[in-house]
């Protein structure tokens, strides 16, 4: 399933009205993405709960404070038709607590960052589609060119499905991110390439070197080394870039 269909059952999911919640714990697992928007949605719930709580306690307060006049009343032997005008008063005054509760403070929201947000969703929801196509396995320029499209903004959905992939079930499109992060990542981006030069896949650390490379202008490390001792070649190239390629 792609990302657009996940988030659209978030929803359910959380409420625990989904009819197959298997489905979307299944994707979360695999996706950085999605439980990030699970997390969010859940958080913005919670809140809802805390402006809510303190509201229904007043109306359940109001609701008693009725049934006890309407006891107290009884027993002093009031005449039969203040039974229901009391339940009536305590309904009425419950329900204008309820309607003259304060509206939550929301704080304002940029377009220009809520633009960049829903941007950043799709094209990691596109990432994962292109990455979870089943062709990948059959052609691997096609993802890849996918991938390109997409430039830096794809980097960082790239490298996140890699690292939340399955290093064997996932290793051809494992390889296609690693390929991708290698050749688009920016300055910028290279702490990414440092995360993927320890991967336990030999293919990635690979790629991860000649990106790593790239941005340096210098040589790329010897690929025997590199395949002997991921460890080793992390500390050689934390010595080129010190804090997330800043050197």
């Amino acid at each position: 399933m792609t990302c657009v269909e996940i988030r659209e059952r978030l929803g359910a999911f959380l409420d625990g009205e989904d009819p197959a919640p298997g489905e979307v714990d299944a994707h979360l697992r695999d996706c950085p993405s999605c439980s990030a928007a699970l997390e969010e949605l859940r958080a913005e719930s919670a809140a809802l709960d805390a402006a809510l709580g303190p509201v229904a306690q007043r109306a359940e307060a109001a609701a008693e404070r009725a049934l006890a006049s309407l006891d107290g009343g009884r027993r002093a032997g009031a005449p039969w038709w203040s039974l229901p005008l009391a339940l009536a008063a305590g309904f009425l005054l419950a329900l204008t607590v309820t309607r003259t509760r304060p509206e939550p403070v929301r704080p304002a929201v940029d377009p220009r960052a809520a633009a960049a947000a829903e941007e950043a969703r799709r094209v990691a929801s596109e990432v994962e589609r292109i990455l979870r196509t089943p062709e990948v396995g059959c052609d691997v320029e096609g993802p890849d060119r996918k991938l390109r499209k997409l430039g830096a903004a794809g980097v960082e959905p790239s490298a996140a499905w890699l690292a939340a992939a399955d290093p064997e079930k996932d290793k051809f499109s494992r390889h296609v991110a690693a390929r991708v992060v290698a050749e688009l990542a920016t300055r910028e981006q290279a702490e990414l390439l440092m995360v993927l030069i320890g991967d336990p896949d030999e293919q990635v650390r690979l790629f991860a070197n000649k990106g790593l490379a790239r941005l340096s202008g210098r040589t790329p490390f010897d690929e025997n080394a590199i395949r002997a001792d991921r460890l080793k070649a992390r500390d050689a190239w934390r010595r080129v870039f010190p804090a997330g390629g800043s050197k």
